[in-house]
């Protein structure tokens, strides 16, 4: 029997289906990888403003001093330090020992959540907060809702040691 080095009709032939099921399988998986990328785009245009939201809020909590915090109806109000790192040559960052403080505060009003009365998140229908003293440690628990709800906890160290007076 002769053989040829060449491939043979039926070798391509099979080399071409075997190639054309795994075409349609990756097309299959691409297509749902786009579809899938289409839903979560919508979601995070939907909600992204709660989620930065959120994130502003625990930035701005975490410069603040733990015994300042003070909860009224629909508000958060509190001490924070204004500048505690200070830009230097290089990029580097040094504490800025002067610990001066700001008044902040956010509120909700008519469905609208406010920081320093500056609009941050509207169609709010929901902004909850309380304390938690466990033992010695605090916990603000805040509960922020527009058409879903996001449930945060933050810890409140208090750094500040009192000195008895000789």
């Amino acid at each position: 029997m002769k053989h040829s080095k060449s491939f043979s009709l039926l070798e391509i032939l099979f080399c071409l289906i075997i190639l054309g099921i795994f075409g349609v399988g990756a097309l299959y998986s691409i297509t749902n990888l786009k579809r899938q990328d289409v839903s979560i785009q919508k979601f995070l245009l939907k909600n992204s403003s709660l989620y930065e939201t959120e994130l502003f809020i625990n930035k701005m909590l975490s410069y603040a001093k733990a015994d300042s915090i003070k909860i009224g109806n629909n508000t958060l109000s509190w001490q924070g330090y204004d500048k505690l790192f200070l830009s230097a040559k290089n990029n580097d960052k040094f504490m800025d020992f002067s610990l001066q403080t700001s008044s902040f505060n956010i509120s909700l009003q008519h469905n609208n959540l406010y920081f320093n009365n500056t609009l941050l998140l509207h169609n709010v229908k929901v902004f909850d907060i309380n304390i938690k003293d466990f033992n010695t440690d605090r916990i603000l628990e805040y509960t922020l809702c527009t058409h879903i709800c996001i449930q945060d906890f933050i810890f409140l160290e208090n750094i500040e040691i009192e000195f008895d007076k000789l």
